[in-house]
């Protein structure tokens, strides 16, 4: 199953993921994956990594952007 998540690489191909990274974007529930670096986005440092699936994930912008455009 696919779905919104946030992932640490444990192993990289590509120079713009290093290990020890944490990524978010559409992958499987699953404890461990091989993914493509162009479908990930690298996330900050310093921010707990659960809010990227929550207030600055989808759902967060979900509530946002009708909240200002609309409400």
């Amino acid at each position: 199953m696919d779905g919104g998540a946030v992932g640490k690489v444990i192993k990289s191909n590509d120079p713009k993921l290093k290990v020890g990274d944490l990524v978010a974007g559409s992958l499987k529930w699953a404890r461990f994956q091989i993914a493509k670096a162009a479908g990930l986005t690298a996330l900050p440092n310093g921010i707990k990594s659960s809010y990227f699936i929550g207030q600055l994930g989808m759902p967060g912008l979900s509530a946002y952007f009708p909240l200002h455009e609309i409400g």
